[in-house]
């Protein structure tokens, strides 16, 4: 059975660490820090003490000074900090939940990769919380079966040019899509489409593309129309083929 203290000594840090950085530490890992130092010494590293923090502890009947009791108090708070940040990601990602098993690492670098993703996608919960940011249908294609993430064969699964200026669109359905148009077709405008256009439906610019449940949709800007009517379409829908075939062209889409 590795204790705490073996498994500090066993990770050895001082490869990971600069000689500037500080650990912080808790329990009766400080107990272990010469016998680091001298495995870093051995290893051509120089720590020292100032290379540590961790709570201070005295002989049974010593009391604290205020400054000594102010420092754990800062530090437990620094502690309890961190300790949530990684229960958090424990709730929302099954990967680094060890309530039912322990986890086990083969490959640090795939690890570290999975932590990472974790992060961002947990920084991205916040922020849309944060500052209450209505999800979107779009925002949720990547949770679809048969989405395709970024390869080196199509490294653009998820494109948006700079010609986009929206972020609020609305995703058409394959049943929808020619509703929509028809709908779109018979709005009243107010000045926001061209009058030149008016027995005219047509599309301007491709914005952008995704690629789930075994295809590709494409999000286009009509001609006489701002982008918040954006519609998203399956490549037969398209009229002007040159323009779709240019688009697939420049984004390396194999259809």
């Amino acid at each position: 059975m590795v204790n705490d203290g073996t498994m500090f000594i066993q990770m050895k840090l001082y490869n990971k660490i600069s000689e500037a950085d500080c650990l912080g530490m808790d329990g009766s890992y400080n107990l272990f820090i010469q016998k680091f130092k001298d495995n870093a010494t051995d290893a051509g590293y120089g720590f020292y003490d100032r290379n540590f923090l961790h709570p201070i502890r005295k002989e049974p009947g010593q009391k604290l000074t205020l400054n000594e009791t102010h420092f754990n108090n800062k530090f437990g708070s620094f502690h309890s900090s961190i300790e949530a940040q990684f229960s958090m990601l424990g709730s929302k990602f099954e990967r680094f939940n060890n309530n039912r098993a322990a986890l086990q690492i083969s490959d640090i670098k795939y690890y570290n990769i999975q932590f990472r993703v974790a992060c961002i996608l947990t920084n991205i919960w916040r922020f849309v919380d944060k500052y209450d940011i209505e999800i979107q249908p779009h925002h949720k294609l990547w949770y679809g079966k048969g989405f395709k993430f970024p390869s080196k064969k199509n490294k653009l699964d998820l494109v948006f040019s700079n010609e986009q200026k929206s972020i609020d669109m609305v995703i058409d359905s394959e049943e929808d899509a020619n509703d929509n148009l028809s709908k779109r077709r018979k709005a009243t405008r107010g000045g926001q489409r061209n009058r030149q256009y008016d027995n005219s439906y047509e599309i301007e610019i491709i914005v952008g593309h995704v690629y789930t449940n075994n295809k590709y949709i494409f999000e286009v800007k009509w001609v006489g129309y701002n982008a918040m009517d954006n519609s998203w379409l399956t490549i037969d829908k398209f009229n002007d083929r040159e323009m779709s075939h240019e688009y697939m062209a420049t984004h390396d889409i194999q259809l």
